[in-house]
């Protein structure tokens, strides 16, 4: 779906973005989806908001498995997790701004989205809003951790600068491990009380963020 030519010589860094709460402002959605799919595959029913969100303080499949889903049901969740999403995805919403902020971002790096999301999901949001310049989708059918297709992203663009932006917990910690600098995006799901005791790289409170931290007279 990418618009933009895939030559790193004329970018400066990739970024790859968690797509819901940071590109999206879906926490009820995803959340009701989360909850269906659940109930679908068998997985333990989640107490209320509190404990959904607390399920993204590591990967959400990690964490999904600490209250009680065994490893063999989580494809099964993950069948269930699509089939809700692609039922809810006219509902979902970027929020302000996104699209312009990913364009002008896409001028001088790649630009990448890493999410436990649905990649086609993701994808068909994106073209609803007019967003070309993402040049992969890496989703929960591609693995249910990020750190290793974090690593892939890198592995792909050698020598680049990485940087992860996300809202959850997890999001800090898996960028982390695997070597990218940690971006936390705190308008996301996790207040920044929060995502500050995984001390991250940067903390941002607004997308129009993004563009004034990686200004392409920035070194980072």
């Amino acid at each position: 779906m990418a618009s933009v030519p895939d030559n790193d010589a004329t970018v400066a860094r990739a970024l790859i973005f968690d797509f819901d709460g940071v590109l999206a402002d879906s926490l009820g959605l995803f959340e009701a989806s989360v909850r269906a799919a659940c109930r679908e595959s068998g997985a333990p029913a989640l107490a209320d908001r509190a404990v959904f969100l607390r399920l993204f303080d590591t990967n959400i499949f990690a964490g999904l498995q600490a209250v009680g889903a065994s490893a063999a049901t989580l494809p099964v969740l993950i069948a269930a997790l699509r089939r809700q999403l692609e039922a809810r995805v006219g509902d979902y919403r970027l929020w302000p701004g996104i699209p312009a902020v990913l364009a002008q971002l896409a001028e001088t790096s790649v630009v990448v989205v890493v999410t436990s999301g649905i990649s086609g999901v993701v994808a068909d949001v994106l073209r609803r809003y007019g967003v070309v310049c993402v040049r992969r989708i890496l989703g929960a059918e591609e693995g249910t951790g990020k750190v290793a297709k974090i690593r892939s992203i890198a592995a792909q663009h050698p020598g680049l600068p990485l940087f992860y932006i996300g809202d959850t917990c997890g999001d800090m910690l898996e960028g982390r491990e695997a070597g990218a600098q940690t971006v936390a995006a705190a308008w996301g799901w996790h207040a920044a009380a929060r995502l500050r005791a995984t001390q991250p790289d940067h903390l941002l409170f607004t997308p129009a963020e993004l563009t004034e931290l990686f200004d392409q007279r920035k070194r980072l």
